[in-house]
């Protein structure tokens, strides 16, 4: 399910500092400090920056407490990879810095310059799985690098509303931007290359399971390429997927997230020694489809690579 965060708004009538405005509104001190405070869509942090009249001044509610034990899955040298539950954002959104995983791995890490830890992909806050962090600007280079010669493999499982058409194979399209600042489509605007290879593991009267590997990494891809194949996400409502289910017997399945998990990372090495990652199953995407009549034989199919030809990469 698309989550939605609303925020207070003040519109400026006179010219004047940020302060003046935010000593109007309640618990605004503490916002600023956390990054939830913006400016005609800005993020901002100077209390004393310069207002024009009519300008917008938005501040967001702080997020609800996320569990402080973050989950390290494997560490090599200056990576770092971690579990990213459900509900929680890789990098900071409009509630601020504390609301991220990021920031998670920064305290862990006793980092405190955000700059220096680089999430290697970002998975939307309703994904869940497996995050790889750069730390520092040599292990940032060589994941980029990796990205760049298909040497960083990254497999995901999802629960779809119903089999993609065909049933395997690539999507190629070119996504840009959507109707709203923060929707993507096939074909938006200022389209770029983006390329996901798919495979059906099992289907359902009512889902079906479905493993992806995406080539590029564009914002929202594989759920928009997923829709684009008439399979969208459930708990997807951005993009057409459904927020709840009929069972045949009148039970109803709720879907409060996407149903997107990121199962495992391979990356190899220049010297072809690889390292790979795993994220534990999601145990709630296990139980809606155990809950649909799924096997949960399935589950281990769907953690094998891909048995897609992709030699036209």
């Amino acid at each position: 399910m698309a989550e939605r965060t609303h925020s207070s708004r003040w519109t400026v009538e006179f010219a004047c500092s940020l302060d003046h405005v935010l000593a109007r509104m309640s618990g605004s001190a503490e916002a600023l400090r956390d990054g939830r405070v913006f400016v005609d869509g800005k993020r901002v942090f100077d209390p004393l920056l310069p207002l024009e009249p009519g300008a917008f001044v938005d501040v967001f509610p702080a997020p609800p407490e996320q569990p402080r034990n973050l989950h390290v899955l494997s560490t090599h040298e200056n990576l770092i990879a971690v579990m990213k539950p459900a509900g929680l954002s890789t990098i900071p959104d409009q509630r601020g810095h504390a609301a991220s995983l990021l920031d998670a791995v920064a305290k862990a890490l006793g980092e405190r310059d955000l700059s220096r830890v680089h999430p290697t992909s970002r998975l939307d806050r309703g994904v869940s799985g497996v995050v790889v962090f750069a730390l520092g600007k040599q292990a940032r280079e060589i994941m980029q690098q990796a990205r760049q010669q298909n040497r960083y493999q990254r497999h995901y499982v999802a629960l779809v509303a119903q089999p993609p058409t065909p049933s395997q194979g690539k999507i190629d399209a070119p996504i840009g931007r959507g109707k709203r600042p923060t929707e993507r489509s096939v074909h938006g605007k200022n389209a770029v290359n983006s390329i996901t290879y798919f495979q059906t593991i099992d289907r359902l009267p009512q889902m079906a399971m479905v493993a992806v590997e995406p080539q590029t990494g564009r914002t929202h891809q594989i759920r928009v390429h997923l829709s684009h194949a008439n399979a969208p996400l459930l708990g997807d409502d951005t993009y057409g997927g459904p927020r709840r289910l009929v069972l045949p017997r009148g039970a109803v399945l709720r879907f409060d997230r996407v149903a997107l998990h990121a199962a495992w990372v391979k990356i190899a090495w220049p010297d072809g020694t690889p390292w790979h990652v795993e994220a534990p199953m999601d145990e709630v995407l296990m139980r809606w489809w155990s809950r649909a009549g799924g096997h949960p034989d399935s589950w281990n199919r769907a953690w094998q690579p891909l048995s897609v030809d992709m030699g036209s990469t």
